[in-house]
């Protein structure tokens, strides 16, 4: 992804498990940067699930734009092949991804999401 000061928040589906969420009207999301932290997390969204860790391929962490809506620099990705990001994956409700969008600025083009694939721990065994 090219761009100036658009981050990106990932939205995404696991594949393996993609019977199971969709039956729940739930879906798992990609954290990165303070969406790791469960405080963080459950500031908007108090019934977010731990769903397990995960790597995205051929990204990068890039902490080097300012956000006057952080007021500092606010943790992104870049698309870098060969690289990867760390992740904490986390299972929310549909309907919980409003409060998620508004907490990480995606109504003031802060954000956006996009879907991806992760590569989980229990998909290498």
């Amino acid at each position: 992804m090219k761009g100036g000061n658009i981050s990106i928040c990932f939205y995404m589906i696991l594949t393996s498990s993609i019977g199971s969420i969709m039956a729940t009207n739930k879906s798992i999301y990609f954290g990165y940067g303070s969406n790791l932290l469960q405080r963080r997390m459950h500031r908007s969204n108090p019934n977010a699930v731990r769903y397990g860790k995960g790597v995205l391929k051929d990204f990068k962490l890039d902490m080097g734009t300012y956000s006057p809506f952080w007021k500092g620099c606010g943790a992104n990705i870049v698309q870098a092949p060969g690289n990867k990001v760390w992740g904490a994956l986390w299972e929310l409700k549909d309907e919980d991804f409003v409060n998620l969008d508004r907490q990480e600025g995606v109504h003031k083009n802060i954000y956006k999401r996009i879907i991806v694939e992760i590569e989980t721990q229990k998909a290498k065994k």
